[in-house]
This record gives C-alpha cells, sequence and structure tokens, in this order.
C-alpha cells in the first residue's frame, strides 16, 4: 500500500486581479479537517506540513514558479499513491491553455501565470499514482472535467464551465460546504467519506441555494478511495447482527407490546445505546433488546416502520409495538444484509 500526499493551494493576494478574502483560509480549513480520522482511536489521513500547505494573503505572493515546484513534488516519485489536490483562488478560461489556476503574478494583459489544468492531470496521469482526487475552488472550474481523466482520477469542480464560485462571509461557499460534509454529513453508515458522496452532500445543499452555483464531477473510478473516517453510524457487529435478526432480506417482523421498556427501565435507558446496567436493575428481555436495535437501524435509514392502522404518515416504534405493527428493512438495510448474509462485512 502506498502513502498519501496531499497539495493544498489558497491565494488571497494577486497583483493585477481583485484580492480575495478566504481562499488562504479555506486551504488551511479543509487541510486541518483533513489530516487526520475523527474516530475513537484518530489515523493520520492526509499529512500536513510546510510543503504541502501553500498559502498567500496580506503581502505573500505565490508565483508561478511556486506552484510548480509545488505541483512537482506531489507527483514526484508518488507512483502507487493516493494524491489530493486543493486549489483555492482565481479561475480564468483561456483561449489557448483552457483553466489556468492563477498565481499571484498572473496578468490578463501580459502573460496568463499559474497552473494549467490540463497540463496537471496529464501529469497526474503520467505518476503512476493509485488515485487522486483533484478539488477546484475558483472560477470556470467546471473546465477541467475534460476528457483526459485516468483510472481512479476524480474532479470536483466547484462551479460549471462558464460560471463563478462565491464568496460568503469571508469564506468560499463550495469549501464550507466541503468541510461540513467532511465532519460527517457526507459519510456512509460505516462513517466512510469519499469523493462521491462528498459531491453528492455539497451538490444537494447548493441546488437549494438561489445563486446559480453548481459543482461538477468527473471521475473514473474502479476503486473506493476513502477520504475521511468519521463515527460510524453503526458497527461492525452491528450490521452483521441484520443476518441473525431478519431470516429473509425482504422478512417482516410483527411488533407487540412486550418490546417496549417497563417505565423503569426507559428512565434508566441512554438512547440509542443503553448504559451498563446496575446489578439490581431489572434486565432486559430479549425483544426488549431487539427493540434498541431497531431503533439504531431506524435512525440510520435501515429499517422501515409499518403502521397497520396507518394512522400516522411516519409511525414511531411505540405505536407500532401498542398496535401490532411491523419492521422491515429499507432498499438500503436489504443491501447490508445481503452482505451481512454472504460474509463481506469485514
Amino acid at each position: 500500500m502506498g502513502e498519501r500526499r496531499a497539495l493544498f493551494i489558497g491565494i488571497d493576494t494577486y497583483h493585477n486581479h481583485v484580492n480575495l478574502l478566504g481562499a488562504a483560509q479555506d486551504a488551511r480549513a479543509l487541510s486541518n479537517e483533513l489530516k487526520e480520522d475523527d474516530t475513537d482511536d484518530p489515523q493520520p489521513r492526509w499529512p500536513v506540513t510546510n510543503d504541502t500547505l501553500l498559502v498567500a494573503s496580506g503581502h505573500e505572493e505565490i508565483t508561478e514558479r511556486d506552484l510548480r515546484l509545488a505541483a512537482n513534488g506531489l507527483l514526484d516519485g508518488a507512483e502507487g499513491d493516493d494524491i489530493l489536490f486543493y486549489f483555492a483562488g482565481h479561475g480564468f478560461n483561456t483561449p489557448d491553455d483552457g483553466l489556468v489556476l492563477a498565481s499571484s503574478d498572473d496578468d490578463e494583459g501580459d502573460v496568463r501565470r499559474g497552473l494549467r489544468i490540463r497540463s496537471l492531470l496529464d501529469n497526474i496521469n503520467a505518476s503512476g499514482a493509485s488515485s487522486a482526487t483533484v478539488i477546484l475552488d475558483c472560477c470556470h472550474a467546471g473546465l477541467a472535467a475534460g476528457p483526459n481523466i485516468g483510472k481512479n482520477v476524480v474532479i470536483i469542480a466547484g462551479a460549471e464551465a462558464s460560471a463563478r464560485a462565491s464568496e460568503m462571509g469571508r469564506r468560499g461557499k463550495f469549501t464550507r460546504l466541503l468541510i461540513e460534509g467532511l465532519k460527517g454529513g457526507a459519510a456512509d453508515i460505516q462513517g466512510r467519506i469519499t469523493a462521491v458522496s462528498l459531491y453528492n452532500y455539497v451538490s444537494g445543499a447548493l441546488s437549494r441555494q438561489s445563486d446559480g452555483q453548481v459543482p461538477v464531477l468527473k471521475a473514473r473510478l474502479e476503486d473506493l478511495v476513502v477520504l475521511r473516517q468519521v463515527r460510524a453510524k453503526l458497527g461492525l457487529l452491528q450490521l452483521r447482527r441484520l443476518a441473525q435478526t431478519f431470516s429473509e432480506s425482504s422478512q417482516c417482523l410483527v411488533l407487540t407490546p412486550d418490546f417496549e421498556a417497563s417505565e423503569e427501565q426507559t428512565k434508566r435507558s441512554q438512547p440509542p445505546l443503553r448504559s451498563r446496567p446496575d446489578p439490581m436493575d431489572e434486565p432486559l428481555t430479549n425483544e426488549q433488546d431487539q427493540m434498541d436495535y431497531f431503533k439504531i437501524l431506524r435512525d440510520a435509514g435501515l429499517l422501515d416502520v409499518i403502521d397497520p392502522l396507518q394512522k400516522t404518515a411516519k409511525p414511531d416504534l411505540f405505536w407500532a409495538c401498542m398496535h401490532g405493527g411491523k419492521v422491515s428493512l429499507t432498499p438500503l438495510g436489504q443491501y447490508y444484509w445481503e452482505l451481512a448474509i454472504s460474509g463481506h462485512l469485514r
């Protein structure tokens, strides 16, 4: 297994363009969010050093030479490694070179200076990297989603090819949502955040806003590349228990009042998991323990509650228990049941 290599670039300061307010801060924030997993045993994920974080704000600047050296350093000897490249700053659509990620010394009236995204992607494809995730928070970022994309390369562009990327509250709107997704909003039930799930999260959030900024995804994936691991909604033991609880993926289980805890048990419970019981406490029955498990499955989106009386649009488990309701697995629950029954949850 190779290493993980990252390069985070944020440029606020430009000689010949309007200065930005949040690009440098966005690069710092994203690198901080990605540097380690959010689990009970945090693991280093994308290490951050002086060579992996390149920012310019105030009187600082990042020249074209700086950008090229940093990009070359990211890809030098990267065969078999996982690559992550992030850029926040000005992006321009040029007639000859397509999208240029502008450096501080770029001059539209003289010479376009910066990274040509076409050349960057060609170099990534030639590097032999195991995977590459390219995230662009700049105007015209969607131009990067062209044909020259290699195996296990993903591009998440913050705006369409003809559109501008906007800032809000001294931060890039796109990167702000990326960070929210990386905190857990884009995670699957096992706590894994991939480039595709991150794009889905950001795209869904931006679609509810009125300024028309639309992110773009371009990917050629053959393997799952996890950008970050957060606390799982369900552990592997809980997912494997699906195969013990349901004999078939489509099975409906009938509920009775016996599944509900007594008033005293409810007072002692600590949802969604019960605390360690006191030896003097009344022990939970098998049905009550099963109900705790059903609540966890429901909250993770794996369980449907069926109300036979159809009194409520979204029946709860207590109502179902009191009136002979049923529970069954959602399509996602059935998918994980299939994994559990086949022994693929490891």
